[in-house]
């Protein structure tokens, strides 16, 4: 299923829901601008916010921590909506490369672990 990034903004209500049935509201970031940019300068996400990340087509891509100022995980999903990797990062460590994903989460230490994510798992997107 593909999403038209047209449709993704701060404001559009975008939620995650996870397959414990907890949804997270999220921050998009849908353009080349935005996905530079990330979690940098950024203190911290509200602890119901994740930080999605939303592209065009599935393609390896890297990410780097940059100017950030906590540690991070990095859930990546691949166009199914399944999860095919994840990473824990630290503040100005980098870059971190993934193979192919069409969406990317950004979430603070321990997110994966309190959602029991893993491998495979379905993340609604929507």
């Amino acid at each position: 299923m593909y999403f038209s990034v047209c449709s993704f903004s701060p404001a559009s209500g975008v939620r995650v829901k996870l397959p414990n049935g907890v949804m997270y509201g999220a921050d998009v970031m849908a353009t080349p601008v935005s996905h530079a940019l990330g979690m940098q300068f950024r203190p911290a996400l509200p602890s119901n916010r994740v930080m999605l990340f939303v592209y065009d087509k599935p393609a390896p891509r890297a990410y780097h921590m940059r100017n950030v100022r906590m540690p991070l995980e990095i859930i990546t999903i691949d166009d199914s909506q399944r999860v095919s990797e994840f990473r824990w990062m630290e503040p100005d460590s980098g870059p971190f490369r993934f193979r192919a994903h069409l969406f990317a989460i950004e979430a603070p230490r321990g997110w994966i672990r309190l959602n029991h994510l893993k491998l495979g798992d379905r993340i609604d997107l929507g």
